[in-house]
Parts: C-alpha cells; sequence; structure tokens
C-alpha cells in the first residue's frame, strides 16, 4: 500500500494565487483597459493601436436647417383617447360626422382609426372663426377612387392653432361603426363650438 502524496504546501498554493493575479492586472492594464477603454497608462496600447479600438465612435450631428424642432417639451400632459363613432346608414341623415380635437402648434399626436365599413375620410384641420375660419386639408381618403376605406394610421403635428381631425361618411348600406385612437398632446374640446357650423364640409 503506497503512501499519500502531500499536496502543495500553503507557501507554494499563495504564490500560485499571486502569480495569477499578477498576470490577470498585467493583461488588464496591457490589453482590456486601452482595446474597451482607451485607457492607456503604460503606452502599450498606443505603441500596439489597441486604444484605437477603444475610441469613441460617437460622432455629434446638428439638424439640418429647415428640418424645425426635434424636441419639443410639453405644456400639456401626455394622453389617450379612443372615440368610438356609429355612422348610421348611408344616404340617411346621420351618415356623416366629424370628430375634432384642439391643438396648438407643434403639438403632435399619433392616430390610428379603423371602421367595419366602407368609408369616405378627410383629415383637416380649421381655426377659430374670429376674424376668418381657415381650413386646411391634410389627407383625404376616397373608396370610390381606389383609396384606404376602412383604416389609416400615422403622425400628426399641428400647424396651427385649431380643431384638427376627421370627417366621416358612411359609404355603405348599413350602419357603421369607426373607432379612432389618439395618443399624444391635444384637448378634447366640444366640436363644433357653440354657434359656429362645421367647415369641413
Amino acid at each position: 500500500m503506497s503512501a499519500e502524496r502531500p499536496g502543495p504546501s500553503r507557501r507554494r498554493l499563495l504564490a500560485w494565487t499571486l502569480t495569477a493575479l499578477a498576470a490577470g492586472t498585467l493583461v488588464t492594464v496591457l490589453l482590456v483597459l486601452p482595446a474597451e477603454y482607451a485607457v492607456d497608462p503604460t503606452g502599450f496600447g498606443r505603441l500596439t493601436g489597441l486604444t484605437r479600438m477603444g475610441a469613441s465612435r460617437e460622432v455629434a450631428v446638428t439638424p439640418p436647417d429647415g428640418a424645425g424642432a426635434v424636441a419639443i417639451e410639453a405644456a400639456r400632459p401626455w394622453r389617450s383617447d379612443t372615440l368610438t363613432i356609429r355612422l348610421e346608414t348611408g344616404g340617411q341623415e346621420g351618415s356623416d360626422t366629424e370628430r375634432k380635437v384642439w391643438m396648438v402648434p407643434g403639438q403632435a399626436f399619433v392616430y390610428a382609426w379603423s371602421a367595419d365599413g366602407e368609408v369616405y375620410s378627410d383629415f383637416h384641420g380649421e381655426t377659430l372663426p374670429s376674424p376668418r375660419i381657415k381650413v386646411m386639408t391634410y389627407r383625404t381618403a376616397d373608396p370610390l377612387k381606389g383609396e384606404p376605406a376602412k383604416g389609416m394610421s400615422g403622425s400628426f403635428t399641428a400647424p396651427m392653432e385649431g380643431f384638427h381631425g376627421w370627417y366621416f361618411r358612411n359609404l355603405e348600406g348599413r350602419p357603421v361603426t369607426v373607432t379612432v385612437r389618439l395618443a399624444g398632446f391635444y384637448d378634447l374640446r366640444p366640436y363644433p363650438p357653440p354657434g359656429v357650423t362645421p367647415q369641413g364640409h
């Protein structure tokens, strides 16, 4: 029966540990810091080109002229709403309607509307009537011309102060429901304002 070999002495284990720590520190200082963080305390990274690997790749750019404001602080809190609109049978009273929100220049929202039947849509804005109502059309969609009939989505930034939204007209021989989802910066105000006739159509 052979005698068991004695394990490494504590002194030898300590020597191995210190050697490993020294080697790790050397690798970190000479290779990792210059290559990853462009930190070169010894100058070895500059000589070997490692500091170029760790240099920042960020390039500061500015918006092109005419691009307008990129970041705008909002005076009103962000909100989201779902508007459900029932349009009666096409050709009958109540077969068309308008839904709008109040916005000032620079306010914006994202939107998506969908209908369970074909509708004509006109996305536009209008000012208050004093001194004279101004109407601006953003997009129309006429199914009779092969344009989208049952839904649309996108983003919008108000170019003027006023009401902005949609006119919908039912083209079906049955009632149609339109659902409009909005999220952004706007106010829900009564539309049309008291004493004002809608100008979109």
